[in-house]
């Protein structure tokens, strides 16, 4: 006999930092499977997103229209299964006349008229699940899917929602591009809740909608629609028991396991601290399973730090000498500017960055392991930080080029960072520089909150491409553009070291009350997705 994998989901409408214990080795979350810390293999969070319909664009290349051509495009999913077969791929065309001129004096009116032909027939089939919409005077037309991507199982249902393929097959002399890629949506409540499990007693206790394990609370209450929630996805070996030919009465079985949390930007707000007091915990669990990698950096600002000036001295308001930080991850730290508060002090929401500035980082000495390579790993950098008022403050997370502390930050060789803009530390702006060339800057659009702790986070994918993300006001990922030069997306060069760093400067001459409560370095970019 055959042991089946553990699959557990619970739903917590509200949470603390007691919703998930761990102590005596074992992780404990009412509701699941205790989870012994020696058998676990990883935690993921997927945070909160909404569902982003996919947006293709066509004939955007001012081709010049000829006569008697089809010009022709294909839309359809793949993936898509209609009553048990493949979706059938659909063609949508229009052949032009011999004389071109009588679709219009102009290739833009002619193009206008082929795509307004094409439109028509799209949107005249309500099969391929997708709008055309002309952008007017010959320059294109866009494909957008109706979304409801992946719908949750039902009596009703015809087939399940794929993003679409768009191809141009004659005519057009360019192909599609995808103008707004399609996002797969996920810990939204309403879809949540669709998929509590209705069955048919009266015909054999059938499933007739939802799924047979959905997201309930131990009270078995479901979602509730309107409100946001983050999945904390637990993987681990697990006792179970067993029987084989040899007698076996137990065995280690896969397990996973879903903690979905409202992560209180919804319609009601009243698990905000809730949520992000069990997520420091569950992020702190999530790094722990990397503890035993020397190149891993944390620190929680939850027990006391030591500071130290070089030889172990005590230290000074004294700028740009290189010194320590004891905490759970040994750290250089360097004042920026002299100092009349020498050292930060922790407060309820973590270490408080009073001083002028200060930059604090992974060992940048030459023994100092606790860096990556480029092409050798992905990599994540991550930091909470909540500021009284930003406006005082630039505050910056990210990566640089292993090398020695240097006092202005576009002086390193390679860097890529989040934070605050250098003139104005309320925006939320990107840092990029790539082999000594110079720093690009690039403004969201967003203002920090002053008062709300803010995630802030860098991903370096294995082919060197950064990506800034901030975690915005429903709780879901932001991505923030961070490039090398105009809009070129920043690529790191393989085969160079970087390291970790947060830095502050007081930039406004006020009292910004800076707070960091998580720092974290991990070879990953999968932990905080």
């Amino acid at each position: 006999m055959s042991t089946l994998p553990i699959e557990k989901q619970i739903l917590l409408r509200t949470s603390a930092a007691t919703s998930v214990i761990s102590q005596g080795g074992v992780i404990k979350v009412p509701g699941l499977t205790d989870v012994n810390k020696k058998n676990l293999t990883s935690i993921t969070q997927v945070k909160y997103r909404p569902e982003v319909a996919q947006v293709v664009t066509i004939g955007n290349n001012s081709y010049t229209p000829v006569g008697a051509t089809p010009y022709q495009i294909a839309v359809f999913d793949p993936n898509r299964r209609v009553s048990g077969g493949q979706e059938p791929i659909k063609y949508y065309g229009y052949t032009t006349p011999d004389d071109v001129t009588t679709l219009g004096a102009t290739a833009a009116l002619q193009r206008e008229a082929i795509h307004v032909a094409i439109i028509a027939a799209v949107n005249a089939d309500s099969s391929n699940h997708a709008t055309a919409t002309t952008l007017g005077t010959g320059t294109g037309f866009t494909i957008t899917d109706d979304g409801g991507y992946y719908p949750v199982h039902s009596q009703s249902m015809t087939n399940v929602l794929f993003v679409n393929e768009v191809l141009t097959t004659s005519g057009f002399t360019a192909d599609p591009t995808v103008t707004t890629a399609g996002v797969t949506s996920n810990g939204v409540g309403a879809n949540l809740l669709a998929q509590a499990a209705t069955t048919d007693w009266m015909n054999g206790g059938n499933l007739t909608s939802g799924l047979p394990i959905y997201p309930k609370t131990v009270a078995g209450l479901p979602a509730v629609s309107g409100q946001n929630y983050d999945a904390f996805i637990i993987q681990s070996l697990a006792l179970a028991s067993s029987e084989t030919t040899s007698g076996q009465q137990l065995a280690l079985v896969n397990s996973v396991q879903t903690i979905w949390i409202d992560n209180g930007t919804g319609s009601s707000v009243t698990n905000l601290a809730g949520f992000k007091a069990a997520e420091r915990v569950l992020h702190k669990l999530m790094v722990q399973v990397y503890g035993s990698d020397q190149k891993t950096v944390q620190e929680w600002f939850d027990r006391p730090i030591v500071f130290q000036d070089p030889l172990g001295a005590a230290p000074t308001g004294t700028a740009n000498t290189l010194g320590w930080q004891y905490g759970y991850t040994p750290l250089n730290r360097t004042n920026i500017g002299t100092q009349t508060i020498v050292a930060p002090v922790l407060d309820d929401t973590g270490l408080l960055l009073d001083q002028e500035g200060s930059h604090t980082s992974a060992n940048q000495q030459v023994l100092g392991d606790q860096s990556f390579i480029v092409g050798q790993t992905t990599y994540t950098a991550l930091a909470r930080v909540v500021a009284g008022d930003w406006t005082d403050t630039q505050f910056m997370l990210g990566i640089r080029r292993k090398a020695v502390y240097t006092a202005d930050y576009n002086d390193y060789t390679d860097l890529a960072a989040i934070g605050g803009g250098a003139a104005d530390g309320d925006s939320i702006t990107t840092q990029g520089i790539l082999n000594n060339a110079a720093t690009v800057a690039t403004d969201s659009g967003t203002n920090f909150a002053d008062g709300v702790s803010i995630l802030l986070k860098i991903n370096v994918a294995i082919d060197g491409t950064v990506t800034a993300y901030y975690s915005g006001s429903t709780g879901a990922w932001v991505s923030v553009p961070i490039y090398s030069a105009g809009t070129t997306t920043l690529i790191l060069d393989a085969g160079d070291e970087f390291i970790p760093f947060y830095q502050h400067v007081n930039i406004g001459g006020g009292n910004p009350a800076v707070s960091i409560s998580e720092f974290v370095g991990v070879a990953d970019d999968q932990l905080f997705i």
